[in-house]
């Protein structure tokens, strides 16, 4: 799998990601600076106090100096505290503030892509999910990265200076102690992120499969079919599999940071050591021991968390290269048309083909016209590429050659958004969102999700108003078991529609936009029986006139009526024309029309 890559280097995406941490609250990132930068002060400053205050002692000096040093003391320890629960506080806030702005803009980019294509391209969908991790994470672990390693170098000066006045060759051989640890640590940090990236597939997999086990849409055949265990082991496969990526590095950081931490630990007591027989033969005073003792083990704690801060940021830096690579796309391409106009004339498919991307062709040479204010209609077996070409008129596919024009003008060359505008769609794997049911219907143009006459007016028309009329809290239902009833209200059971009920609901949805150009059906009955399905298209059928409108239906009953009927087989048009002229024909239409009819005729006999 292809890693990404940093189009500009490590100081790119850095100073990108400190943007980031920056703009949501730069109040409190500075401040949070400046608690770091204190706190880390507070630490060598008490070990220095605490060194003067038993040199004091030590040379049995005046009352008021010991007064005066034991208050320096007591100050900076007892500030060291407050300072830090302040930290703590600004951090939280800061990383609250972070996510809220990474997530929004995150979702607002991927909300931006016009065409299905990312959205089912796998690699896509890797960087999409290691984004979502790292925009929450990864600019927090920066900041905190940033103002610990702050905190960590100023706590590391103050600790050197201290040392310097002792010994200034014992605070170079400590801090160079401390470089091997450095390095390893970066080196542990871009391979974690390597490895995030590798197995983000498998993490991928491992929440498909945990969502399946919790989908309450799922839980049906999951339970008759007894394939829990199944799904539970695949899961677990994944889960396992990203365990060992992960301890394989871990077992290697352990046999690295182990025999450099008794490395330097050695160092530290040599230099304690040292240090003590200094003081045993004069050398050193008491308040110069306690100094240098105090400074020596607070220099390899404090390098230790510095390092682990530097690395740890490095580490999120990488990580949110993710982030970055889909919050800052290539331009888009540019559009040479502009605004969608009304549809006067017609629309035409002119030898549009389509495939997906390493897929045989889907269509080829797809050609016909609907023409404003008729209904045509698509008909043809199940795979026949029907489905796909609503894609391609919503602009949600490309077609790989040929086009599709609106009145006289390619719609590729048109804004996307202008043009979905136009029209109004029923996909047949229409969305049953977890809303209430007038949100449900509102979606269809949010611009009038608060009207309720306009709702309710598209609920009738879609013969759904008396079924929603009679919910618990009316049109405030929700229609969702998983998040409870009407939205602020005491009602919190929530409601879960029949099949037939939501297909009435998206038809609803799609009726609301009564000032669409296009009205798009894509199997709008298939979820009803027959006599609601009667009910529902005699009402489509006088609804729709003068409407330009795109019935497909696997049920030739439903579109015998229609001004145009367009038949697809194997991805081409086989053949066109009204009902009449292609029962007279004979062809395809004729042949799948009959069956069905002799069907219908065999069922209501009574045979099998």
């Amino acid at each position: 799998m292809r890693r990404p890559r940093d189009p500009a280097g490590l100081g790119w995406s850095l100073s990108r990601t400190l943007a980031t941490v920056w703009r949501p609250a730069p109040g409190l990132f500075a401040g949070y600076g400046v608690l770091s930068a204190l706190g880390g002060l507070l630490v060598p400053v008490s070990a220095a106090a605490l060194a003067a205050l038993l040199s004091h002692i030590a040379a049995h000096a005046p009352p008021a100096a010991i007064a005066a040093a034991a208050l320096e003391l007591a100050v900076a320890a007892g500030t060291l505290p407050v300072v830090t629960h302040l930290s703590r506080y600004v951090q939280a806030e800061l990383g609250r503030r972070i996510a809220n702005h990474t997530k929004t803009d995150l979702m607002r980019r991927v909300n931006a892509i016009d065409d299905l294509g990312p959205l089912e391209d796998p690699s896509f969908l890797d960087r999409l999910r290691l984004a979502q991790h790292a925009g929450a994470s990864a600019p927090q672990a920066l900041a905190q990265a940033v103002f610990g390693g702050l905190r960590g170098a100023v706590t590391v000066a103050g600790f050197v200076v201290v040392l310097a006045t002792v010994a200034p060759w014992l605070a170079a051989v400590s801090a160079l102690a401390c470089l091997p640890a450095a390095i390893a640590a970066f080196a542990e940090s871009r391979r974690r992120a390597e490895v995030m990236w590798e197995t983000s597939p498998r993490s991928r997999r491992e929440m498909f499969y945990a969502g399946l086990m919790t989908d309450a849409r799922a839980a049906k055949e999951i339970r008759l079919w007894g394939i829990g265990e199944l799904l539970g082991a695949r899961m677990t496969e994944e889960i396992g599999a990203v365990a060992d990526a992960e301890r394989r590095i871990d077992r290697g950081v352990l046999r690295t940071q182990t025999a450099l931490a008794a490395a330097g630990a050695a160092v530290t007591g040599a230099a304690i050591v040292w240090a003590a027989l200094r003081a045993a033969h004069g050398g050193l005073g008491v308040g110069q021991l306690s100094a240098a003792v105090a400074a020596l083990t607070g220099l390899q704690a404090s390098t230790g968390a510095l390092v682990r801060a530097l690395a740890d940021g490095y580490r999120g830096v990488l990580a949110f290269t993710h982030y970055l690579e889909l919050t800052n796309p290539a331009p888009a391409r540019t559009v040479t048309g502009g605004r969608t106009p009304a549809l006067r004339q017609r629309v035409q498919l002119r030898a549009v083909c389509f495939a997906y991307p390493g897929g045989a062709p889907v269509l080829t040479d797809v050609s016909f016209s609907i023409p404003a204010g008729a209904m045509v209609a698509l008909v043809g077996v199940n795979g026949a590429g029907k489905s796909t070409l609503i894609k391609l008129l919503c602009r949600l596919y490309e077609p790989t050659s040929g086009a599709i024009v609106w009145d006289g003008l390619d719609i590729a060359t048109l804004d996307a958004a202008g043009l979905r505008a136009r029209l109004a769609v029923v996909f047949q794997d229409f969305m049953a969102y977890d809303f209430t049911a007038a949100e449900n219907i509102g979606l269809g143009d949010v611009r009038r999700m608060t009207d309720r006459a306009a709702l309710r007016t598209a609920a009738t028309d879609a013969r759904v108003h008396e079924t929603l009329a009679g919910l618990p809290a009316g049109y405030d239902t929700m229609l969702s078991r998983a998040f409870g009833g009407a939205r602020g209200g005491a009602d919190r059971s929530g409601v879960q529609l029949s099949g037939g009920q939501w297909q009435r609901v998206a038809l609803a949805r799609a009726l609301l936009r009564d000032d669409a150009d296009l009205l798009i059906l894509d199997e709008p009955t298939a979820g009803l029986d027959a006599a609601a399905e009667a009910e529902v298209l005699g009402r489509l059928h006088t609804l729709r006139r003068g409407r330009t409108t795109l019935l497909i239906s696997h049920r030739l009953s439903a579109v015998r009526g229609a001004d145009r009927i367009v038949v697809l087989a194997g991805g081409r048009v086989a053949e066109q024309g009204d009902h009449a002229s292609l029962m007279a024909a004979g062809g395809e239409y004729a042949r799948l029309f009959e069956r069905q009819a002799a069907g219908y005729a065999t069922s209501s006999g009574g045979s099998v």
